[in-house]
């Protein structure tokens, strides 16, 4: 009995134990099944996770895929831009250490330049008095041109005066050359009739004695004697008159001869000399219309005095009539080789189209408009250029018509005509005064 309880309240705790295992068991399976269906709900639950999972991933991956592509894009871009940049960058670093390096020698130089500018500074100083000294007397100058172009032009008149005079002085001497003539003859037949008045008396006298007779010669001797003593006389007293008369008139003749042979040399003298004179005149107004011709060159820009070629053809008609017959692009080279052609038959001294005719009395010089190259050249490219040529043809004909080259001629652009040299000097001052005030300004 002892045994047996111990045994019955072995089972009962056993018992007890089961059931308690049994209902925990129970409890568990509960609890099983309820993690089994919230298993069920989580795996459900994660399984739409997973699939929204999968999606974003792919999603993602595809995102991810787009940026790549977009980030290469911008990586090579970037990449690309950033060597030019490094280029740049290099370059602006090159061109700094050398502009660093200009400054430094600039800087290092900064001292000399600055005594060299002070050097600089005190020479155009001394530039700008020379300067005011070389405007002053190049005012003074220019004055003593412009008074010896007055004096030039004055003395030019006066020399035309007394040319006219010499002229009129020429006409007299010629005259006085044709008196002296008479008057050299005269003498001559005054000096024959007197010689000859006495070798007629003498022969008179000879054969009147040859004829007498000796006897009657001796007979009459004295009566003869007598008588011809008294004609002898009368003979000689008026031979003798009419020998002083002669005599007389002759040496006043050979007065009045040497007198106008003197006068005549004086004249050719004075001709000589205003001759002389007026070359010099010519000469230097020459030489100082060649120098004011060769500064003007020098001178930019179109003003109303200036240089031109004479004969130079102008190829601007030649131009116009070139557009209207050839296109654009064909109508500069034509008018080239045209101006080309052109300026050869004006050099050419064997082609001489002109002609002479009387205007007002005097012969003048005017272009054959029958010529046979200018009669073809107006019917080919009309009247403006036939005209242009005919210009630089009396140009070159006026200026140089035997060499048929181009000189250069001080011209007056407002009047279309040769410049005088007053005109030419006029300007030049003109010019200076305007200069002279730029430089005081």
């Amino acid at each position: 009995m002892a045994m047996e309880n111990p045994l019955h309240e072995e089972i009962r705790k056993l018992g007890k134990l089961v059931v308690n295992l049994a209902k925990e068991i129970d409890l568990k399976n509960q609890r099983l099944q309820e993690m089994e269906r919230k298993h069920c709900n989580i795996s459900a639950s994660l399984r739409n996770v997973m699939e929204t999972k999968d999606e974003l991933v792919q999603m993602n991956i595809e995102e991810m895929r787009k940026r790549k592509l977009i980030t290469c894009d911008c990586s090579l871009r970037f990449s690309q831009e950033n060597e030019k940049l490094k280029c740049d960058l290099e370059s602006q670093r090159k061109e700094l250490e050398r502009r660093a390096e200009e400054l430094e020698k600039q800087a290092a130089q900064n001292d000399l330049k600055q005594k060299e500018l002070v050097v600089e500074k005190e020479k155009i100083a001394m530039r700008n008095s020379s300067l005011q000294m070389e405007i002053l007397d190049q005012s003074k100058a220019d004055e003593n041109v412009l008074r010896l172009a007055e004096n030039q032009k004055r003395e030019k008149e006066d020399l035309h005066k007394r040319i006219i005079q010499l002229e009129k002085k020429l006409d007299a001497k010629q005259a006085l050359e044709l008196e002296i003539e008479q008057l050299k003859g005269i003498i001559e037949a005054m000096k024959h009739m007197g010689g000859d008045e006495d070798m007629e008396d003498q022969k008179k006298m000879k054969h009147m004695g040859d004829d007498e007779d000796m006897e009657d010669q001796k007979k009459m001797n004295h009566i003869r004697g007598d008588e011809d003593m008294e004609d002898q006389k009368k003979m000689k007293h008026m031979g003798g008159d009419e020998d002083m008369e002669v005599q007389k008139k002759m040496e006043e003749m050979s007065g009045d001869l040497e007198e106008k042979e003197g006068e005549l040399e004086g004249l050719e003298a004075l001709n000589k000399a205003l001759i002389v004179k007026e070359r010099t005149s010519n000469d230097e107004l020459q030489e100082a219309r060649k120098e004011l011709i060769t500064g003007l060159k020098e001178m930019s820009g179109r003003a109303l005095i200036g240089i031109k070629r004479m004969g130079a053809l102008d190829n601007k008609p030649f131009l116009d009539a070139s557009k209207k017959k050839y296109p654009s692009k064909v109508a500069v080279e034509k008018t080239v080789e045209l101006c080309s052609l052109w300026e050869e038959y004006l050099r050419d001294p064997k082609w001489h189209p002109f002609k002479i005719i009387m205007v007002e009395g005097k012969h003048q010089e005017i272009v054959d408009d029958e010529d046979e190259k200018l009669k073809a050249l107006k019917n080919e490219l009309g009247d403006e250029v036939c005209r242009a040529v005919k210009t630089a043809l009396l140009e070159i004909n006026e200026c140089n018509p035997s060499g048929r080259y181009m000189i250069s001629e001080l011209w007056n652009y407002k009047e279309g005509r040769k410049a005088t040299l007053k005109e030419g000097l006029t300007f030049i001052l003109k010019q200076w005064k305007n200069f002279k005030r730029k430089v005081r300004n």
